[in-house]
């Protein structure tokens, strides 16, 4: 079972009322075969961190381990795949993918030769990272009535790798949001969850555009 990681909450620079879902993009590649993505074979490497700013006791109730959390999540990558009519071919490994795959700069030199094993042994075309999985929160203004509402908020930074060429290719960040309605921690939890990881999804089947409505 991988280790949890609590940390100290931050500021989330999200807008809480826009209905635009924005992407945040820390780089793609030129000349993204999109057309491939959508039509290939993909590995599904989960995610191995986890940054709990709000909403720890939920996660734990519901996601003990990181092995549930990552079978939930290549649950909602199927189904979004599936609804967007994407014909990508998923498949999961989460327990032989290098550590390198999962971090934010260039592979060490040093890491080098475990990363070109793993990329020539692989049987997909892609490999899909969730290089961090953070949860916080977040207020909504619903009305002069209800007044300000609870939102669990999911942020999920995932990054593609091209095996062929041993490259990554998007590095993105895919927000999602989840009402708490009378207590309900754990529906809010995931249906941000399932949201974010749908916006990622979207992201793809929109070949790459980083601002959408959803």
């Amino acid at each position: 079972m991988k280790k949890i990681i609590f940390i100290l909450p931050v500021l989330l620079l999200l807008c809480s009322c826009a209905e635009t879902v924005n992407i945040i993009e820390n780089y793609k590649l030129a000349n993204i075969d999109y057309k491939k993505i959508k039509e290939g074979k993909i590995t599904f490497a989960g995610t191995r961190h986890i940054s709990l700013s709000e909403f720890q006791k939920t996660f734990k109730d519901v996601y003990s381990d990181t092995t549930i959390l990552n079978k939930k999540l290549y649950d909602c990558i199927v189904e979004d795949f599936k609804k967007y009519k994407l014909n990508a071919q998923i498949i999961s490994d989460t327990k032989n993918i290098p550590e390198e795959l999962f971090s934010e700069g260039k592979v060490h030199t040093e890491d080098v030769k475990k990363v070109k094993e793993y990329f020539l042994n692989c049987k997909s075309d892609y490999v899909l990272v969730i290089k961090n999985f953070e949860i916080d929160h977040n207020y909504e203004y619903s009305g002069p009535k209800t007044g300000s509402q609870e939102i669990c908020v999911v942020n999920i930074t995932f990054a593609f790798w091209d095996v062929a060429n041993q490259n990554k290719i998007i590095s993105a960040t895919a927000s999602g949001k989840g009402r708490v309605v009378l207590w309900s921690f754990s529906t809010a939890l995931n249906t941000a969850l399932e949201n974010a990881m749908e916006n990622a999804i979207i992201y793809v089947s929109k070949n790459g555009t980083p601002e959408f409505q959803h």
